[in-house]
């Protein structure tokens, strides 16, 4: 197997809230306010991280990840600056990780960018294995961060204090239970176990005054992960915890796994990005927009449909990335997963993915209405800037 290539830190000075950097067949392309623009020597690109803060550039570059059948792939990472005439190796532990997937992306300041549970540092040039396998959420200034600590407590820093505290903590039963019980109604034969005890990982606010997770209420779930859930919100100057309007669930919505949250550019919506374990084979994502004004979601109509001429076949969705192009515009890849072996006369674990990134779409979606606004062949995977 050929080495995958990290090519990282091209420092874009002009990105701004409406920029996207995606991957096509060719490699990386840029794109700000409709006109892309290819990044030269990213053929093979499999990833790609656009910071928010100053337009650094990250991407995987080389042989495609067999997602489907989860193969480690070894990673060896490299940065360059504009205007891309050179690549230098980050420095350990991040320049050779053996993979086979990665969460790829930026601290929301852009303080440094995290695959998996590494982190590098631009400014440090530094780079370290961390106890988090996400970045930390943060506000744009940096001045308010949570995380979480065991997939249970949320901790924050900044805004009431700055230094680290439980915000939410199932250790402590009764707070716990004062915000999530009226909501979830979870039986007390369960919430007093906090194994059953399940939080979503957090997200800030630009502006920093509102961090958002999510919650079973102690309910627990399957062994899969999908389990019923809420939203919550947290007032970083009082700590104060407020449960989120249900939003209107998307079919299977309800019962799926702890959505990931991903705060609009002016703060007034909420993307939430989860999935649904329906069999070893399907795992369906669902997508949709919480209108924090109005009170109102809207789920993303982006799915293609199956082939006509496979009837007895049997599809999938696949999302590989999703994120906020500007306040009102969405922007995720994804394509049909077949999963006709899994379900056929002789089932067996061979799962046709699509071939990456040729089979896969940009879709650019309206966070009002739902629907497509914007389609671009052959994208494997989006980041916004």
């Amino acid at each position: 197997m050929k080495h995958l290539f990290l090519l990282s830190l091209v420092l874009f000075s002009g990105a701004r809230a409406s920029s996207m950097a995606y991957i096509k067949a060719d490699g990386v392309w840029l794109e700000q306010n409709g006109k892309a623009t290819p990044v030269k020597g990213t053929k093979g690109a499999q990833y790609v991280a656009l910071s928010p803060k100053d337009g650094t550039l990250v991407c995987f570059v080389g042989d495609a990840v067999r997602y489907t059948e989860q193969q480690p792939t070894k990673l060896h990472s490299f940065f360059s600056n504009v205007p891309y005439i050179r690549a230098t190796p980050l420095p350990a532990p991040m320049n050779t990780l053996e993979v086979y997937g990665y969460n790829l992306e930026w601290a929301a300041d852009g303080s440094y960018v995290q695959a998996g549970e590494y982190r590098f540092d631009p400014k440090l040039g530094k780079a370290w294995k961390t106890s988090e396998n996400a970045p930390r959420a943060a506000s744009k200034s940096g001045a308010v961060s949570a995380w979480l600590e065991d997939y249970k407590i949320l901790n924050v820093a900044g805004g009431k204090s700055k230094s680290a505290r439980a915000a939410f903590n199932p250790n402590n039963l009764t707070a716990s239970l004062n915000v999530t019980q009226k909501t979830l109604g979870v039986d007390a034969d369960m919430y007093k176990d906090v194994g059953n005890w399940w939080t979503g990982d957090p997200a800030v606010s630009p502006d920093g005054q509102a961090i958002y997770f999510s919650s079973n209420g102690g309910g627990s779930g399957g062994a899969a992960g999908n389990t019923q859930y809420a939203l919550f919100k947290i007032d970083s100057a009082t700590d104060r915890i407020v449960a989120l309007p249900q939003p209107k669930q998307a079919e299977g919505e309800l019962l799926g796994r702890l959505p990931s949250i991903r705060v609009s550019p002016d703060g007034k919506k909420l993307l939430l990005w989860g999935s649904v374990h329906s069999s070893a084979a399907e795992n369906p994502s669902f997508l949709s927009v919480n209108d924090l004004v109005k009170s109102r979601s809207v789920s993303l109509e982006w799915e293609p449909k199956a082939p006509s001429s496979s009837a007895k076949s049997y599809f999938t969705n696949w999302v590989t990335a999703a994120c906020w192009l500007d306040p009102n515009t969405v922007a995720l890849t994804g394509g049909l997963v077949d999963i006709s072996s899994f379900y056929g006369d002789n089932p067996s674990a061979d799962i046709a993915g699509p071939t990456y990134p040729n089979d896969l779409n940009l879709y650019l979606l309206d966070a009002v209405t739902g629907k497509i606004k914007r389609t671009v062949k052959g994208v494997g995977y989006v980041s916004c800037g």
